[in-house]
């Protein structure tokens, strides 16, 4: 990337005002390199998530400008190692510069070894509204594979026992329950979301849960699961967002219907 730039260059004779709708522009039709690329390579000296677009690279002064620009429409991590990358290629840039206009997330394969790391990058984005989360695990035991999972039955049980899964061999229902908060309570500080939930433009979220037992390194890897903390995660998240934003303002999903009695009439 050279230092100087071309006074000649009709580009930078432009109106800054102009100069970004071009970037804008430009950028509207890229597709991001996790979306092209068949294999995740990992190491230091390749991003795993974005080769920047030529005009970024073309000059000092374009890397300033566009770059910001280009990353406010296309920040996806595909793991650890990519928030990292992220991380310090935001470094570059000066206070909010480069985050400032980030409004959306998704991070594919959050793992609990990874959450300070992601904690980090999300804390950047000061106007972050929607974030989109796949905790991943190298396996996974309260749960079953999507593929498998029959959702009337979940409903079911939903209606009869105030639970979505069938309770522990030998625990009462409410004794279940009461397991059960405490085990949202926990994951919920485990992996930040208590922080993130408060973050003050954030009124969309969107969470799964899957298995990489090759690791979060490895593209394609991800088995979806139902967790058992899929619902009480989708409520404790509906009741925060209801609370900051009221009614008809904010979006919790898991992909699926999680309201049980609002999605079929109970059976006569």
């Amino acid at each position: 990337m050279s230092n100087s730039v071309t006074i000649q260059s009709p580009l930078l004779q432009l109106p800054r005002e102009l100069r970004d709708r071009i970037y804008s522009y430009i950028f509207s039709g890229y597709i991001p390199f996790l979306e092209k690329c068949g294999v995740v390579d990992t190491s230091d000296e390749n991003a795993i998530f974005h080769e920047l677009p030529g005009l970024c690279q073309a000059n000092r002064q374009l890397f300033h400008e566009a770059t910001p620009l280009f990353l406010a429409r296309s920040t996806d991590s595909w793991n650890t190692t990519t928030s990292k990358q992220l991380l310090k290629l935001y470094s570059h840039f000066a206070g909010d510069a480069a985050t400032k206009g980030v409004t959306d997330i998704s991070i594919y394969n959050w793992t609990e070894q990874g959450t300070a790391v992601q904690l980090d990058l999300i804390s950047k984005f000061t106007n972050l509204q929607f974030l989109d989360v796949v905790f991943s695990f190298p396996s996974i035991v309260d749960g079953v594979p999507m593929e498998r999972f029959n959702y009337t039955n979940e409903q079911g049980i939903w209606w009869e026992t105030g639970l979505n899964y069938i309770p522990s061999p030998g625990r009462s229902i409410e004794e279940e329950k009461a397991a059960m908060s405490k085990d949202l309570d926990a994951f919920i500080t485990r992996y930040g979301l208590d922080r993130i939930i408060d973050m003050p433009k954030l009124n969309s979220m969107q969470f799964q849960f899957a298995m990489n037992d090759g690791g979060e390194n490895v593209t394609g890897g991800n088995i979806y699961y139902r967790h058992r903390l899929c619902n009480p995660l989708w409520r404790w998240a509906m009741k925060k967002l209801s609370e900051k934003w009221g009614d008809d303002e904010f979006g919790v999903t898991t992909t699926l219907p999680e309201d049980y009695d609002g999605v079929n009439c109970h059976a006569d």
